[in-house]
């Protein structure tokens, strides 16, 4: 019962696909197998029921008689190649564990390693046969099939409007499908222009290692210089302020030595000061050299000649000019000179 409801439904499914499509689905052929001859000049189309294989030569003639047998059209028809005996090379190959995310990766950059030919000059691939965990290794069936010998089949199909999507070995007796697609890049295809361009980025790499540390210090230089440059008015003051300080330092210093050495006006006067009485006025204070010259009014000229003796910072005090009686008639007026004593001298 329920399996005449399924045919049921599914004859109502294909009921509402659109007739043509129908007429192409039902007109595609099961499989299309060509077989290639032993010396790869002539391919055979597999026969459909018992009638006998048709060969075509891979000339111009052969090349249209198997685009019209293939029905090709704008799309190229997908075909299984059968090879001859020989031409398709098989080895074991043990990978580590890792290279289960990507075996043809691996494959491909161990292929001179592994085979006689380098990974341009092969269509391959692979089974897994074993995958080892306790000894991390990876078991792998490698299939190979090099391609300079195919070229000019591979060119006739490709004429004719046919894909090889697998290869078939042991046909017809034993034939084993493997999934390996003959579209073959040219010569000087893709894969040697990536090579090419790999080798010039590295190149590019190695220059860009080499040059980009000596750029660096040629901006970090410049830059210095740039804030040098901006820092130098500053700088230029600075050393023009710490010149003033100096000679400013300098002197003082000198003023302080001559001080030293010639006694201070205001510390003599103030001396002076203390040292004469209180009927006593001076009207002129000179000092040059450690030497004083004083003159004024005072009641006793006489006795100021012992006072100033008597003082440990005076030496050799005397009169300058003759004592002389004031015009007012009050006082006598005098003029005494003396020197310095201690470093002053």
């Amino acid at each position: 019962m329920v399996a005449e409801f399924l045919s049921w439904w599914l004859a109502r499914l294909i009921e509402l696909v659109p007739a043509w499509l129908r007429r192409r689905l039902t007109a595609l052929p099961r499989e299309t197998v060509l077989a290639a001859a032993p010396a790869l000049d002539a391919v055979a189309l597999a026969p459909a029921g018992t009638d006998a294989p048709a060969r075509f030569a891979l000339d111009a003639p052969g090349i249209a008689a198997l685009r019209a047998a293939l029905g090709a059209s704008a799309r190229p028809a997908s075909v299984s190649l059968a090879l001859p005996t020989g031409l398709l090379l098989e080895r074991q190959v043990s990978l580590p564990l890792a290279a289960a995310r990507d075996p043809g990766g691996v494959l491909r950059f161990e292929m001179d390693r592994l085979t006689p030919f380098s990974a341009e000059d092969v269509v391959f691939g692979w089974s897994i046969r074993q995958r080892d965990r306790k000894r991390g290794r990876l078991d792998l069936a490698l299939w190979l099939i090099p391609t300079a010998p195919l070229r000019p089949l591979l060119a006739a199909l490709a004429d004719a409007g046919a894909a090889v999507h697998s290869v078939l070995e042991g046909w017809p007796a034993a034939p084993r499908r493997l999934p390996l697609s003959l579209t073959v890049a040219p010569a000087n295809g893709w894969r040697r222009g990536i090579r090419r361009l790999s080798v010039a980025g590295c190149a590019l790499l190695a220059l860009a290692a080499v040059g980009i540390p000596f750029l660096r210090q040629s901006l970090a230089l410049a830059a210095t210089e740039a804030r040098i440059a901006a820092l130098r008015p500053r700088a230029n003051q600075a050393t023009a302020l710490r010149q003033r300080l100096a000679a400013a330092e300098a002197g003082g210093i000198a003023v302080a030595r001559e001080r030293a050495r010639l006694a201070d006006p205001m510390d003599t006067l103030a001396n002076l000061t203390a040292l004469l009485p209180d009927d006593t006025h001076l009207t002129q204070f000179a000092l040059h050299e450690g030497r004083i010259e004083v003159s004024g009014l005072s009641q006793a000229a006489a006795r100021l000649i012992g006072l100033l003796a008597a003082s440990p910072a005076l030496r050799n005090p005397t009169f300058a000019a003759p004592v002389t009686r004031a015009e007012t008639g009050s006082g006598e007026m005098f003029s005494i000179r003396a020197d310095l004593a201690g470093p002053a001298r």
